[in-house]
Parts: structure tokens; sequence; C-alpha cells
């Protein structure tokens, strides 16, 4: 049975999906940018469900591309994933109305991870199906998918746990953390996979000098000939630094994450700290915060500033610079950190705030100490 049929049915429901989430946002009332910054529960939740489908769908056209046969169980597996996929829109409605409602954002978190255990699934039946007409290397691709969509599922269930039990808004955060895990991790495999295909390809053919091949696999010591405690020295420092960018991608995550936290922080303080929403977080009368409502505006771009600094500094690591990433989410997450630990030393009463508040800030640290570590 041909592929294209199921490929291009799924794109097409996913297309559908995807769109279909803009429609649940509210106009802003009145139509003013406070109006606006009233509805970020709603843009955001939008925003964190859109990304998690594209990166699904990212992952499932590369995965497509190297299929050539689809049975009656890849079939049926597609069409159950795409019913989970259809139920995002309300999940996502649900999440965008009722954003600390642990139980709306624990339907969100089910949704999901069911999701993510039928992609598993469907990765696997695909593998089942082409076992005969795949390539070794393709194969091989597809067992790293399938371990990468393991630790994606294992994110999604430590946010479920952190809604039901410390903070409910987790789950969204958690589920944009394990899309960007997915889609790090997916294309880092890919490349490796392609430059293994062409060192083996310079090679089969006869033409690759030792320098070629150095070159096309990207490591300047591999030769041929060498003695075998050379290649288990080199297959050593492989996995090191393999590990030390597993160590650095997951930084960069827990950087992420501590940012939009920030960010949130920047908007109830610049924007919603006369609501009543901002005013039980941070236990005021409405008295108190209409007095401090000019200090608590400028105070928010402090962690503005902050979050710029923590998600510049992930952005700047995805694109190759490691050394001006790695110095940016040091800086921005030490300070974070620095920030929590001087109010929960100085306002016990607030050391629920502070935990949330140092919990990212400090992994990020912990990540980044590992990488260091593996580095020297």
């Amino acid at each position: 049975m041909s592929k294209e049929r199921v490929v291009a049915f799924t794109d097409a429901v996913l297309a559908i999906i995807m769109t279909i989430l803009v429609l649940d946002l509210d106009k802003p009332d009145p139509l003013t940018w406070s109006g606006f910054g009233k509805l970020w529960p709603q843009f955001l939740a939008y925003a964190f469900s859109f990304f998690w489908l594209g990166s699904m769908w990212v992952h499932l056209h590369i995965e497509w591309s190297g299929v050539k046969l689809v049975d009656q169980p890849v079939l049926w597996t597609s069409i159950t994933l795409l019913f989970f996929c259809s139920l995002i829109p309300y999940s996502t409605s649900l999440v965008a109305g009722n954003f600390y409602s642990s139980t709306a954002q624990a339907f969100y978190g089910i949704d999901v991870i069911v999701l993510t255990i039928t992609n598993i699934a469907l990765s696997w039946r695909l593998e089942r199906a082409n076992l005969k007409v795949i390539s070794k290397d393709y194969a091989a691709l597809m067992k790293v998918r399938l371990n990468v969509l393991s630790w994606d599922l294992a994110i999604k269930i430590v946010g479920i746990m952190i809604t039901l039990t410390i903070w409910p808004p987790a789950m969204l955060v958690f589920t944009l953390a394990a899309a960007m895990f997915l889609f790090l991790k997916s294309t880092s495999a890919e490349r490796r996979m392609q430059v293994k295909i062409k060192k083996d390809a310079l090679a089969n053919n006869g033409m690759a000098t030792p320098d070629d091949v150095a070159a096309v696999g990207g490591f300047s010591g591999r030769v041929f000939g060498r003695h075998r405690s050379c290649e288990a020295s080199r297959k050593g420092s492989r996995r090191r630094r393999q590990a030390m960018n597993t160590a650095l991608i997951t930084a960069s995550i827990f950087a992420m994450l501590a940012g939009l936290l920030h960010v949130y922080i920047f908007v109830m303080e610049s924007f919603l700290w006369t609501s009543r929403s901002t005013r039980e977080t941070f236990s005021m009368g409405a008295d108190e915060a209409e007095q401090t409502k000019e200090m608590a505006f400028n105070q928010g771009f402090y962690n503005l500033f902050l979050a710029i600094m923590s998600i510049g500094g992930a952005i700047v690591l995805w694109c190759g610079v490691t050394v001006v990433g790695v110095t940016l989410m040091t800086a921005g997450s030490a300070s974070m950190f620095c920030a929590a630990l001087v109010l929960l030393c100085t306002a016990p009463d607030k050391h629920s705030a502070a935990i949330k508040q140092i919990f990212f800030p400090a992994l990020t640290l912990i990540a980044l100490l590992v990488a260091l570590i593996l580095f020297a």
C-alpha cells in the first residue's frame, strides 16, 4: 500500500487542527493594549499548542520521508494519532480559560501524553512494516527517534506530576520544553546520520583518503589503520562530547523555561498588578496594589531583562555560538537563582513563590556545571 495518500490526509487534518486553534481566541474588551494583556493566557496556550503540533508535524515529515510501505496497523495508528490531535483545540481552550486549574492542565497533559504514546506506536509500526525495504542507516535513525520520543514522553510525565502537586501551568510549559527537546535531538541525530552516510559513501567508492574521512566525520584524528587503543580512545571522546552536548541542550531547555516563567512574572507585575488574580498570587489587597503599582511596573522590567538574557542565551546556543550562549544562560540563571534565594531568606512567608522562581534556574546551573565537568 502506498504512503502518499496517508501523508496527504495527515497533513490536511493537522493543518485544519492548527488553524482551528486561533478561532478560540477572544477579542479584547476594551480594544486597548491593556485589554490584549488580559488575554495573555489565551495567546500563550495558543502559541504553545500551535508550535507543539508544528514540531510533531516536522517530526512526522522527516520520519515518513524514508518510508516505502504502509499496512493496516499503520493506517489505524495514524487515525488514532489524528483523533487525539483533534482534541488539542478543545483542551487548549480549557487551559486558556482556566490557566491555573490543575484539572484543565491535567486534561491537556493527558491528551498530549496519549498523543506521544500513539506517536511512539506509529514509529514502531512504520519500522515493522518497512523492515525489508528500508536502508540500515534509516533503520538506525528510526531507533534514535524512538529513543528521543521516549525522553519526550518522560518530560511530559514530569510536567503532569508537577501540575497535579506544585504548579498547575507546569504542564503547558513542559509540553513546550518537550517540543524543543524533540526538535533539537531529532535534528542532531539526523545530522550525525547524514555525516555517517557521506563518510561511508566516500570510503566505499574508493574515493576517500584518510584526510577526506577525517574532514567528513568532523574529527581531525580519524585516519585509517590506527591501533585499536586509538579507536577506543576516540569512541570515549565521542561519548564524552555527546554527553556534554546533551547537558548543554538540557541546560538550554531549563533556561528557556526559566525565561518564560519570568516573562509571565513581568506581565503580572507590569500590566496585571491590580487584577484580582495577581493580588491573590502576591497576597495583597486592592489598596496596597494601587499604591505599589508604579514600583511593580519598574520591577517587572527587571524580570523581563533577565528572561531575555536566558532565552537569548538558549537561542544563541542552538545557533551554534556555544561560548556566548553559555555565558548568557549562566548570567541570567545565576541572577534569577540569587534573587530567588534572597526572597527565600528574607521573606519566609513567600517560600512557595521563591521555590517556583529558583527551580528552573537551579536546574539550568546544574546542567551547565555537568557540561563544564565533561568539557574539562
